[in-house]
C-alpha cells in the first residue's frame, strides 16, 4: 500500500481523495495538474496540496480543491446572497 493511502485511512478520505481528483482533472489540463498541487498556498500557511496530502488531512485537501473553484468569489457573489 502507498503511503498516501496509508496516511487517509478507511473512514471516507477515499472519497475525499477522489473528489479532489475529479475537481482538478475537470477544471485544469492535465499536464497543469503537477504544478498547480506543488505550488504553495497562502492562505493555508504556505502548503501545498501535496503537503496536505502527506500530512494525510483529507478534509483539508478536500476544502482547498473546493475553495480553488469557487468561482462566484471572483465575480463578488457570496454564498448568503
Amino acid at each position: 500500500m502507498d503511503a498516501p493511502r496509508r496516511a487517509f485511512g478507511p473512514r471516507g478520505s477515499g472519497r475525499r481523495l477522489g473528489r479532489c481528483h475529479g475537481l482538478l482533472v475537470h477544471y485544469l489540463k492535465r499536464d497543469r495538474i503537477p504544478a498547480v498541487v506543488r505550488r504553495p498556498i497562502p492562505t493555508l500557511g504556505g502548503i501545498s496540496l501535496m503537503g496536505l496530502l502527506e500530512q494525510g488531512d483529507a478534509r483539508a485537501l478536500l476544502a482547498a480543491c473546493r475553495g480553488m473553484f469557487r468561482f462566484e468569489r471572483a465575480h463578488g457573489k457570496h454564498h448568503d446572497e
